[in-house]
C-alpha cells in the first residue's frame, strides 16, 4: 500500500507540472488521471477514483480505454461515470487567431474540443492580445465567438479609459485614438472601460473619422448586465450611425450596403435653336421633377440605378402658328439609368467611378397644323446613352444627436447617345449628338434615415440636317439644338 501511496504522490506532480505546459499533448494528462484512478481503485478508494475518471473524460469526452493495459475494473468504472456526465457536444469556435492557447475548464486543450453538457469556461490567450475567459453552456446554438481583444500599453490604456470615462476626446486624444486606428486597420473604436472605485460601474464610448467627436453612454453596474447594456447600446449607436462602423474594403468584404434616396423638386428646361440662315430661338419650361434611385455597394464593387419623372407643367408659352395663337406647356417625360462600377470606400469619404445605360423618352405638348399632325415645333424625343458617372461623397461633421453631415458631388460623360424626334425630321434629319455632360451636387445630414438638398444639372446639343419642318420664316436649316436642364430638390434617403 505504501508504493502505491508513492505512486499517487508521482503521478500528481507529474500531472501538475503538465498542468503548466499548454504545449503537452492532452492525452499525456488523460493517461495520468487513468493511472491515478487505477491506484484508488487498487486502494479500495472509489470515490476518488471517480474523481479522476471524470477529470479524464472532462478532457476527453470521447474516451476510448485501452483494456490490454488498464484493468477491466476501471474500464467498467469509466463507462459508468461516462453515463453519468451524459452527452459530449462538440466545442465550435469562432474569430480565434493564430497561434492562440486554449483551455477548457482550465485544462488546456488542442483540436476539436467536446464537452459534456452544462456550464463550461473557456480560456483563450495569445501574444499581443489580452487574455479572455469565456463562460458558455452546452449545448451552443451556434459557434462561440472567442475575438480576443488587442493588449495596449499601459500609457495607452489609461488614455483610452480616460476618454472613456470623460465622454469626449481631446485634440491630443483624438491624434492618439487615429493612432490606435491606423494600427488596428479600422476606421472607428469603442471603448469599454470598467473601474472598482469609488463604485463598481462601467462606460463605452464610440468614435471615427477625426476621433474629435464621439458618443458616450451612461454609466452601467461592472456586471455581466452592465455589460449586456453596454454592448446593446454600441450595436445600437453603430446601426443609427454607420459612418461610426468600419468601411474600409476588408472589414466590409463580406457585407452589402444599399442606398436609397426619394427626391422631389423643380426642374426647368431650356432649349435654343441656332442656325445660320435664321435668329436663334429658345423655350423654356419649368415643372416638377421626381426620382427614386438606388445604390448597391459592396466593397470595390457598386451598382446605381435610378427611376425619373418630369412634368414641365409650371409655365406655358404663346406661341403663333399661322395667324392661331397658342398656349403650350412642356409635357411629361420619363428617364431610367443603371450603372456598374468600381468604389473606393471609407469612413471619411466614398468615391465611386460607374458606367452603363440610360433611356429617356420625353413627350411634348406640340402644335397641331391645319392639317391634322403635330407641327414639330415641340417635338417629343426618345435618347438612349452611354453613361460614365463619378461620384464623390466627404464627411463634413458628425454630431451625436443628428448624424452625419455629408456634402457630396458628381460628374457624368455620355460620349455616345442616339436622338429620335417625334415626328420624324421635325427639326432636319440626321439627328448628330455631341457628347453631353452633367454634374450634381448633394448636401445630406444623418445616416441610417437622411434628409437633404440637391441639385443638378446637364447640357447636351444635337445637330440637324435640312429644314426645319415647322414654318419658320425664315426657314430653319442646318438647326443645331442646344438643352440646358437644371433641378434642385429635396430628399429623403435610407441606408440599409
Amino acid at each position: 500500500q505504501e508504493e502505491l501511496l508513492k505512486a499517487l504522490d508521482s503521478l500528481g506532480a507529474a500531472l501538475a507540472l503538465l498542468e503548466l505546459d499548454a504545449a503537452a499533448p492532452a492525452e499525456q494528462r488523460v493517461e495520468l488521471h487513468l493511472w491515478r484512478a487505477s491506484v484508488f481503485l487498487a486502494l479500495g478508494k472509489r470515490a476518488e477514483a471517480e474523481v479522476e475518471a471524470q477529470a479524464a473524460l472532462s478532457i476527453a469526452p470521447r474516451l476510448a480505454l485501452d483494456l490490454r493495459v488498464f484493468r477491466p475494473s476501471l474500464g467498467e468504472l469509466v463507462k459508468q461515470v461516462r453515463t453519468r456526465m451524459g452527452r459530449a457536444f462538440p466545442v465550435e469556435m469562432s474569430g480565434l487567431v493564430a497561434g492562440a492557447q486554449v483551455r477548457l475548464d482550465g485544462h488546456p486543450v488542442q483540436g476539436t474540443l467536446y464537452a459534456f453538457g452544462g456550464k463550461h469556461a473557456l480560456g483563450v490567450s495569445a501574444p499581443g492580445f489580452r487574455t479572455m475567459v469565456v463562460p458558455f453552456s452546452l449545448p451552443l446554438q451556434g459557434p462561440l465567438p472567442v475575438e480576443l481583444p488587442h493588449s495596449l500599453e499601459p500609457a495607452l490604456d489609461s488614455s483610452l479609459a480616460a476618454v472613456a470615462w470623460r465622454g469626449a476626446a481631446g485634440s491630443a486624444d483624438a491624434a492618439l485614438l487615429r493612432g490606435l486606428a491606423r494600427r488596428l486597420g479600422v476606421d472607428g473604436l469603442l471603448i469599454l472601460a470598467a473601474r472598482s472605485e469609488p463604485r463598481a460601474e462601467a462606460r463605452a464610448w464610440t468614435g471615427g473619422g477625426s476621433f474629435e467627436e464621439g458618443l458616450a453612454s451612461s454609466t452601467a453596474p461592472a456586471s455581466s448586465e452592465g455589460f449586456s447594456l453596454l454592448a446593446d447600446w454600441s450595436a445600437s449607436q453603430l446601426a443609427e450611425h454607420p459612418s461610426m462602423a468600419p468601411e474600409d474594403a476588408t472589414a466590409q468584404a463580406g457585407s452589402w450596403r444599399f442606398d436609397t434616396r426619394l427626391s422631389v423638386g423643380a426642374v426647368t428646361r431650356a432649349r435654343a435653336l441656332a442656325s445660320a440662315s435664321a435668329a436663334e430661338r429658345t423655350d423654356r419650361f419649368s415643372g416638377i421633377a421626381s426620382s427614386l434611385e438606388l445604390a448597391a455597394l459592396r466593397s470595390w464593387f457598386a451598382a446605381e440605378g435610378e427611376a425619373q419623372l418630369t412634368a414641365l407643367s409650371l409655365s406655358a408659352m404663346d406661341v403663333m402658328l399661322g395667324n392661331a395663337s397658342s398656349r403650350v406647356r412642356g409635357g411629361v417625360g420619363g428617364r431610367a439609368r443603371l450603372l456598374l462600377g468600381v468604389r473606393w470606400p471609407h469612413s471619411l469619404f466614398d468615391a465611386r467611378l460607374a458606367v452603363g445605360a440610360s433611356w429617356e423618352r420625353y413627350l411634348a405638348e406640340d402644335l397641331v397644323a391645319s392639317n391634322g399632325e403635330g407641327a414639330g415645333l415641340f417635338p417629343s424625343f426618345t435618347r438612349w446613352a452611354l453613361e460614365a458617372r463619378l461620384t464623390g461623397a466627404v464627411a463634413l461633421l458628425q454630431t451625436s444627436s443628428l448624424g452625419t453631415l455629408r456634402v457630396e458631388g458628381s460628374a457624368g460623360l455620355s460620349p455616345w447617345s442616339s436622338w429620335t424626334e417625334e415626328p420624324p425630321d421635325s427639326t432636319g434629319s440626321a439627328p448628330a449628338t455631341a457628347p453631353s455632360a452633367a454634374w450634381g451636387a448633394v448636401l445630406r445630414l444623418g445616416d441610417r434615415f437622411s434628409m437633404g438638398l440637391s441639385y443638378s444639372g446637364e447640357w447636351r446639343r444635337v445637330a440637324f440636317s435640312g429644314i426645319a419642318r415647322p414654318p419658320f420664316d425664315p426657314p430653319l436649316a442646318n438647326a443645331v439644338q442646344t438643352e440646358w436642364v437644371h433641378r434642385v430638390s429635396a430628399l429623403a434617403g435610407y441606408t440599409l
